[in-house]
């Protein structure tokens, strides 16, 4: 049976490239099942272009469009919109990119030759390809049963984020966990609030359910505009003057603390990476001594 997938999507103030990816959504050679878009109060058009976008194509049986009634904020908006799966997939949208048309078509290859696998996440390319501000991070991983996808090693270092939620998709029954990942670890590993997709990759890492698509299915849009550029911006001060490794340890204590309450599956996993994490506090505090 074909796996049924939603994508959701959070918008704000992106007029000037959201016609573009609500474009390669819908040019998907398998198409998704629904589209939930939710706008978090828009000042320049983004919510009248993506009502004629809805309109043109006649999608209303199957997009879901709707512009908040109080300014949530990306985080809760898209915990929220979370809460409103009802299909087998669930894909996470950003405002500004471009999907590549098979896109949604591998992820649910890869989902079908790899029952285990909860999460899955591609790679991209930039555009513009010479741009600055985003980064690819190598993943530490073992090759999976099928051809170009890998299963991410539960350890210390893969705790961390190394892949944005517009490259995630996870099955629906996970989401409860998520929710309850977001919930009971309040900080992310570079000190700031919890977010969808942090919480996501880390329910799976902990689950040993976290897959990895070794090709570029979308094209990432780096510009300053972006909601992630927008936060850095509006912490500078923190950004600048953060002391990156406390933390990290101070997130990686916190999942240590609700690893002793058993909320994720796998026992041994869950007693080998609660002794990796007890080496990496205790080298952490031994060099902070000797600074």
């Amino acid at each position: 049976m074909k796996l049924t997938s939603t994508v959701i999507m959070g918008t704000y103030n992106g007029s000037a490239f959201v016609y573009d990816q609500l474009a390669s959504i819908l040019e998907q050679t398998s198409p998704v099942t629904k589209v939930i878009i939710r706008d978090d109060g828009s000042t320049d058009g983004t919510s009248k272009m993506i009502e004629q976008f809805i309109d043109h194509y006649g999608l209303h049986q199957t997009w879901d469009f709707q512009i908040n009634d109080d300014q949530k904020g990306w985080r809760k908006n898209f915990m929220d919109m979370l809460t409103k799966i009802e299909t087998d997939l669930v894909f996470f949208s950003d405002q500004d990119d471009i999907w590549y048309s098979d896109k949604v078509s591998t992820f649910l290859k890869a989902f079908s030759h790899e029952q285990q696998a909860e999460l899955i996440v591609s790679d991209y390319d930039f555009q513009p390809k010479d741009q600055t501000l985003l980064t690819m991070y190598t993943l530490q991983e073992k090759q999976a049963g099928c051809e170009g996808l890998f299963q991410l090693i539960p350890n210390v270092y893969n705790l961390a984020t190394y892949r944005p939620g517009c490259s995630m998709a996870l099955k629906e029954s996970m989401i409860p966990s998520v929710i309850e990942t977001f919930n009971k670890i309040a900080i992310g590993p570079n000190g700031l609030a919890q977010s969808h997709d942090e919480a996501s990759w880390l329910t799976a890492i902990l689950r040993g359910s976290l897959y990895h698509l070794a090709k570029p299915l979308f094209s990432r849009r780096s510009h300053a505009d972006s909601t992630w550029q927008s936060e850095k911006k509006a912490h500078q001060h923190y950004f600048e003057t953060a002391n990156r490794e406390a933390n990290f340890t101070a997130f990686v204590q916190s999942i240590d603390r609700e690893l002793k309450h058993g909320h994720w599956q796998i026992e041994q996993l869950q007693s080998d990476l609660k002794n990796e994490i007890n080496l990496y506090v205790k080298d952490s505090k031994r060099r902070n001594e000797e600074i």
